[in-house]
């Protein structure tokens, strides 16, 4: 097969395709923040993405397959090359998310190719044929397969986008297509999930149309297996129908951190994996997707425990045989009753199962508890060993074996003793799949019930190890117990039980005590928050640094001081004093800084800001870098760099130390004054009173472009006699001139 001779070969077959590239516009499209690289015409984005792509990649590729895996990529990015998505980024970023989706799953090469390539025969002047002469040179098995893969991706979208095609068809089409060619399947579910993550630049009629068309892509990752990407689409299916479905996702993921569902849940499969401790029975518990919660509902509100119905799986190991399972499954749904924590609400008819499985293939047997106290609904499916490894394990590695599995369908099952063990696996996955498609799915459900004084023993909540639990007491003095992060604050906290009205915050007590708003929260603490009773906000700038675990809240509050302060200098307003003291707590951070690297900062921070400019920290003066500071838009890492970088400059500074005979007032005022008559600007002048009756030492920090003047700052000093009348010793001044002291 021939192959390209270097990597850049793709670029020479389109010439046309290359003065796109090389003429991208310099600057960045709107809503983008990125510009062109002008060696190489990508954007920084798009470069990131190829390390992302090719490093993972070069574990099990061959160079060859690496070569030709690069040249895919590269085709995706020229054939997008002037392309913008609704968001503002390059269209190239979502072919090449596709593709490090696979590559993340040691996806083979071309898989990886039909990621960056998909979208290429539909959106841009390139056809399948000019990919394949492009890539391969000539048609064969491995040309065929990725052409069918683009190909078959594409139908997929003609036919998503056609109104008289309804839903169940649409469906039908997705996972014929699937059983045909297992990578269309796959990469559905990666452009499908991308897709979802952001729809911004949708019109609203099309992302609603979007959401209804998803379900079915929901449905086919759920059958894959593929539960992570599964429940990706299903949140996004709900947030984007509103910005009060947004809400909806968010509290509802509140609510399952507050009830601690998924620990509950862990415990109930426990106890039912106990109830058959020596016997060949394994046990899984699958929490609903927000999509299912969402559509049990009915409606917008804030959910409750019933509203959550998990599922229980009991995969049976050793049963008699595929066609008399049933009877073990039924063996096991009454040990589970025998214990009187379940009852049936029907007698279980045994010939019934039977002729259900043969009518409709039934592969699961499942039925419904009820926890009264808990009013939480749980259903128990058991199934087959074989069904329950299937239903709850990937198969995508099913798709790195394609064309082996190609060849196997081509000359039937006798080869599978000649191929690898990964390969007979996987092809029993696939003939899995097949079965599943062919036959008709369907569930028998057996009713049964249970009590709150039988199951409240499985429903005890479990903190984890991170978490601590609370005791929340309201207006009305009702207390309820509330979980949280360990290192909570009170605003961390504040935002937790009312993410809506946090900012209307007037006090807080614990225990009975009143607390400032950064008091850390201990396990067993009884919490009480104080709102504003008419809804007013007081926001203060402090909160900035209150909140510890929630990055919400602190984003909130910092948005919130730079619309003061962007205010304030659009009317040519001096700073407020909020601002003065972020500004003052900006320089304190910088100043732990300087001492934890083993120093005192002794000097302007003029270098400092040159330093952040060269960071690309978006920065006009000195003054606004330690607002940044104090706001906390820079971090600690950034932080250090910039204090390392003027840790050369700083050791050129240097300081006088001075003692008064004892603390008396006047004494800062008159230092001060003697330098102002000087002219000599110190960077800073440290206090310190040694004791009662005692000393007072002064140090005078100088820049090193002041150090030459030190000498006559000593002279005046120590001349002055009104520095003289406050009990100045003359002799006691030092000059030191290295910054080795800790502050």
């Amino acid at each position: 097969m021939k192959r390209p001779d270097v990597v850049y070969d793709i670029r020479a077959e389109f010439p046309e395709q290359i003065d796109l590239l090389q003429n991208r516009t310099p600057v960045r499209p709107e809503r983008f923040d990125e510009h062109v690289d002008p060696q190489t015409g990508f954007y920084p984005i798009e470069t990131n993405l190829i390390e992302q792509i090719l490093d993972p990649s070069k574990r099990h590729m061959t160079e060859d397959e690496l070569e030709l895996t690069t040249n895919m990529i590269y085709l995706g990015i020229l054939a997008h090359a002037n392309q913008n998505r609704g968001t503002g980024l390059p269209f190239s970023f979502h072919p090449l998310t596709i593709a490090k989706k696979a590559a993340d799953y040691e996806m083979d090469t071309i898989s990886i190719g039909v990621g960056s390539c998909h979208d290429v025969d539909e959106d841009t002047m390139f056809r399948i044929l000019d990919m394949i002469i492009s890539l391969y040179g000539e048609y064969s098995d491995e040309s065929l397969s990725f052409a069918n893969s683009v190909r078959g991706l594409t139908i997929l979208r003609s036919r998503y986008q056609s109104p008289e095609e309804s839903e169940s068809e649409y469906l039908e089409s997705v996972i014929g297509s699937t059983i045909r060619n297992p990578r269309i399947g796959i990469f559905k579910v990666f452009d499908t999930e991308n897709n979802s993550t952001d729809l911004d630049g949708v019109s609203r009629n099309r992302r609603l149309r979007f959401v209804r068309r998803s379900y079915n892509i929901m449905r086919l990752a759920q059958i894959l297996g593929m539960r992570q990407e599964a429940d990706t689409i299903a949140r996004n299916m709900v947030r984007w129908q509103s910005s009060r479905h947004e809400r909806f996702v968010y509290n509802l993921d509140r609510f399952f951190a507050k009830v601690n569902i998924r620990n509950q849940m862990e415990a109930m499969g426990e106890y039912v994996a106990n109830s058959f401790a020596g016997q060949p029975v394994q046990s899984h518990v699958e929490l609903p997707n927000i999509y299912d919660i969402y559509q049990s509902m009915g409606t917008l509100r804030q959910p409750v425990i019933s509203d959550i119905c998990p599922t229980v799986v009991l995969g049976l190991n050793e049963v008699t045989s595929d066609d008399h399972w049933e009877s073990d499954a039924v063996k096991v749904m009454f040990q589970l009753m025998s214990n009187r924590r379940f009852t049936a609400k029907a007698p279980l008819d045994m010939e019934q199962i039977k002729q259900d499985r043969r009518r409709h293939n039934v592969s699961s047997l499942s039925f419904g508890a009820r926890d009264v106290d808990t009013r939480m609904d749980v259903s128990i499916r058991v199934c087959p060993s074989d069904v329950y490894e299937h239903l709850n394990s990937s198969l995508v590695d099913l798709y790195r074996h394609h064309d082996y599995l190609s060849y196997i369908q081509a000359h039937g099952e006798s080869i599978l003793t000649q191929v690898p063990e990964q390969v007979r696996r996987a092809y029993r996955k696939y003939r899995f799949f097949q079965k599943l498609y062919e036959q008709a799915q369907g569930n028998t459900d057996m009713h049964l019930e249970t009590t709150a004084e039988n199951l409240v023993t499985v429903f005890s909540s479990q903190i984890q190890d991170r978490h601590i639990r609370v005791i929340g007491v309201n207006y009305k003095g009702i207390r309820t117990p509330w979980d949280i992060e360990r290192g909570a604050t009170i605003l961390d906290y504040a935002h937790d039980i009312a993410p809506t009205r946090w900012a209307t915050i007037t006090g807080a007590d614990v225990n009975g005590n009143v607390v400032p708003y950064n008091y850390v929260i201990s396990h067993g603490d009884t919490v009480q928050i104080v709102f504003d009773p008419k809804g007013i906000e007081h926001w203060d700038h402090s909160w900035v640094r209150s909140f510890v675990i929630n990055e919400d809240g602190k984003k909130t509050a910092r948005k919130h001081s730079e619309r003061i302060l962007n205010r304030d200098r659009k009317n040519g307003l001096e700073l407020s004093d909020d601002m003065k003291e972020v500004l003052q707590y900006g320089f304190d951070i910088v100043d732990d800084t300087f001492v934890l690297l083993g120093t005192t900062c002794m000097i302007r921070l003029d270098p400092m800001l040159k330093v952040a400019q060269s960071m690309i920290i978006e920065t006009q003066s000195v003054e606004d870098l330690l607002i940044k500071i104090g706001l906390g838009h820079i971090s600690d890492e950034q932080l250090k760099e910039l204090v390392s970088a003027v840790l050369p400059i700083n050791r050129k500074a240097g300081y006088i130390d001075l003692y008064f005979q004892k603390d008396r007032p006047g004494q800062s005022a008159v230092v001060t004054a003697v330098m102002r008559k000087l002219d000599i600007s110190a960077t800073r002048i440290l206090a310190e009173a040694l004791g009662e009756d005692s000393y007072a030492k002064f140090t005078i920090c100088f820049d090193p472009s002041d150090m030459p003047r030190i000498e006559e700052v000593v002279e005046t000093l120590a001349n002055d006699p009104i520095c003289k009348n406050l009990g100045l010793i003359p002799a006691s001044i030092r000059i030191h001139k290295n910054t080795s002291r800790k502050k």
